[in-house]
């Protein structure tokens, strides 16, 4: 199970339930930026903190460029 939770609210912002895969992963971060993007198109500046999973930082890139920090716990 692959969850994202603000760190302030505690809300769940997305879920995946899947295997720990690097298309999971992609799929998991793009499902994440389309839920924090506003309706004018923006997202502010996100930080992401992740554990050492080889495939996220190529999925963060994918799913918010450079728009985003990410950090490894």
């Amino acid at each position: 199970m692959w969850t994202a939770q603000d760190q302030g609210s505690r809300l769940i912002a997305c879920h995946l339930l899947g295997k720990r895969s690097a298309d999971n992963a992609r799929r998991f971060i793009v499902q994440l930026a389309d839920n924090l993007t506003q309706p004018d198109g923006g997202y502010g500046t996100p930080q992401i903190s992740v554990d050492g999973f080889p495939a996220y930082p190529e999925a963060v890139d994918l799913a918010f460029g450079k728009d985003c920090k990410l950090g490894v716990i």
